[in-house]
């Protein structure tokens, strides 16, 4: 594939599906390929229509900015801006990985098949460990972003301001995956669609009034962002009326968004000051890890990092 280069990925991928099909089609477990009655598959339907329904909004939610650009914009400004796709699309892979694993369980208990109860803690664990150690992780992109992609992508410079701002939208975003996947989960996804795609509406309309008067890369990333929060913020109010209670939600609410918030305010204050080399980066670290060990050791407490440090070591 490397000396046929794109043609060859393709052409692995039209034989490999080929043979999987064959292969399949021989095998005694196939599912059957004749269709079934249509009275036999609308439970089916009924029952994934939320996660369908949720899905594409969130499809619709991460397209609005492109869709604009290309609209507003044209072909190049869609081109830099691409690099910050990427990179928020990493921000929200780790909440994904995270929810594939815990959604059969909320499933489950959904069904009375586990303990909701247990089921609940181990997501609200989840969701607390995730909000405190991806908002570092996210703002050190942010400030290595610049010096890196200047060496090995000289041509989409222009774009890094967008990324950075991307990446922290994105980082809003990635708090409402558990809750989102809870209630979906947990059954209650048809009382959150109303207000979800109430939200996505928001998020479009602020997207396109802000590219149809300044469609500047940076402006538009900043419109994409606020619209990601607010779709963040009514996902997550809305699970954590299903996660805790009393006092528990507003717990649940803040810690999900305050690291967040915190990390996105001291890497905005660092990159105001010096320039975008290596040295920059490294100062900007360190100051952001001066500047978030406070939050860290204040609510990381319970959540056993102290014991995954000392694995690590180990």
């Amino acid at each position: 594939m490397w000396r046929a280069g794109v043609w060859g990925l393709l052409w692995g991928w039209l034989i490999g599906g080929i043979a999987a099909l064959v292969r399949l089609a021989r095998s005694p477990d196939r599912p059957p390929l004749e269709p079934a009655s249509p009275a036999s598959g609308l439970p089916l339907a009924r029952a994934g229509f939320p996660l369908f329904a949720y899905f594409a909004l969130s499809l619709v939610l991460r397209s609005l900015d492109r869709i604009a650009l290309v609209r507003f914009g044209g072909n190049e400004s869609l081109g830099r801006y691409s690099i910050g796709l990427i990179a928020a699309g990493l921000v929200l892979y780790p909440p994904e990985a995270l929810a594939t694993v815990l959604f059969p369980r909320l499933a489950a208990a959904a069904e009375g098949a586990r303990d909701p109860a247990r089921t609940r803690d181990e997501l609200v664990r989840a969701q607390r460990a995730l909000a405190l150690l991806l908002p570092p992780a996210v703002a050190l992109g942010a400030f290595w972003a610049g010096p890196i992609i200047t060496v090995l992508l000289p041509r989409f410079t222009p774009g890094v301001p967008a990324l950075r701002i991307l990446a922290l939208g994105a980082l809003l975003l990635a708090m409402a995956t558990l809750p989102g996947y809870a209630l979906l989960g947990l059954k209650r996804g048809m009382r959150m669609l109303p207000w979800a795609a109430g939200a996505v509406l928001v998020a479009g309309l602020l997207v396109f009034s802000v590219a149809a008067v300044s469609p500047r890369a940076s402006h538009v990333a900043m419109a994409a962002a606020a619209g990601q929060g607010c779709f963040a913020l009514v996902v997550l109010v809305l699970g954590a009326r299903e996660l805790a209670s009393g006092s528990g939600r507003r717990a649940l609410v803040a810690g999900s968004l305050l690291p967040s918030l915190w990390a996105a305010a001291l890497a905005a204050l660092a990159l105001v000051f010096g320039g975008d080399g290596v040295a920059a980066a490294a100062w900007r670290s360190l100051a952001l890890a001066l500047g978030y060990a406070p939050l860290l050791l204040a609510l990381g407490r319970g959540l056993g990092l102290r014991d995954l440090l000392r694995a690590w070591r180990g």
